[in-house]
């Protein structure tokens, strides 16, 4: 049997008005993200504080950057972008920003300070890449590539021709110049000399769960290289040239007793090996000198 419907017999189905979720964008939720802009402390309350689609064309028209799809991007009227610098879709940059010249930033990239007082510098020549974060007030400088799925935090210093690969987070820490931490590398309250490789899954750790403010420091020499899976626990000094072996955790307390002085430091020599396995530390020194004669 043939049924034949009537359009004007067909009733249509009632339209069910879904409550809009609380979506989450850039790890903080949109309510939360409406009450910032909201806060009776915030300098920029209920101002339009970002730029309209109109406004970012013209400034970028003045300034001589690039925006990819202007209506995908959310820039703060008091972000200062430089001459070429091409920003990508899906990119928030809110409060006081600097970018430099020839920079690349996004797609999918969140960066902004967390009071009126901070200020995020990046530099020239620099990307910042997929899924990446930077908030409070970090320094970037210049030729530095950081991302994808990175996050700087507040206090951090990233010098010239440095990177930050995937999935690392930087805090309260100052990476040197032409140094790599490339995979998946927490560091915190540690500075980072000139051309050191910091290997993949690798710490510092320095959080005392007792004693949240005192917090210890760690200091990495020039040239030196941490293999796989190491964490180095402060407070603990590395000279130059120091090796770590991967899967290696070393502390001060736990080195051989030559190697130990007081106020919980310690004197290593430079260019040494350090081995940590579950009999205890070795250290080899002259161990940097002897690979650099073999190879040349």
């Amino acid at each position: 049997m043939i049924q034949i419907f009537c359009p004007s017999t067909i009733k249509p189905k009632p339209t069910i008005q879904k409550k809009a979720e609380n979506q989450v964008f850039f790890g903080a939720k949109t309510d939360e993200l409406i009450d910032y802009w909201k806060s009776e402390t915030h300098s920029s309350k209920k101002a339009n504080v970002f730029l309209s689609e109109r406004e970012l064309i013209d400034k970028a028209k003045q300034s001589k950057f690039t925006v990819v799809s202007p209506h995908m991007v959310l820039i703060d009227k008091r972000a200062n972008i430089s001459e070429g610098t091409v920003i990508m879709p899906f990119t928030w940059i809110l409060g006081n920003v600097s970018i430099g010249k020839n920079s690349v930033v996004g797609p999918f990239v969140a960066i902004g300070p967390k009071s009126d007082t901070d200020t995020i510098n990046i530099g020239d020549n620099s990307r910042i890449t997929l899924f990446s974060t930077l908030e409070g007030n970090p320094t970037v400088g210049n030729n530095v590539t950081v991302g994808p799925h990175s996050r700087l935090r507040e206090d951090s210093i990233i010098k010239d021709n440095a990177k930050i690969g995937f999935a690392v987070e930087v805090q309260n820490s100052t990476i040197g110049e032409y140094s790599k931490a490339q995979h998946m590398t927490g560091l915190e309250n540690t500075t980072v000399g000139k051309h050191v490789n910091i290997g993949g899954l690798s710490c510092t750790s320095t959080y005392n769960p007792f004693n949240k403010t005192n917090r210890t420091d760690v200091v990495i020499g020039d040239n030196s290289n941490l293999g796989a899976n190491v964490i180095l626990e402060g407070p603990l000094t590395l000279p130059n040239k120091t090796m770590v072996a991967s899967k290696s955790f070393i502390r001060n307390q736990d080195l051989p007793s030559p190697y130990i002085s007081q106020n919980n430091g310690n004197e290593l020599p430079e260019g040494s090996l350090l081995v940590s396995r579950p009999e205890g530390i070795s250290v080899k020194p002259g161990w940097y000198d002897k690979q650099v004669s073999r190879s040349s």
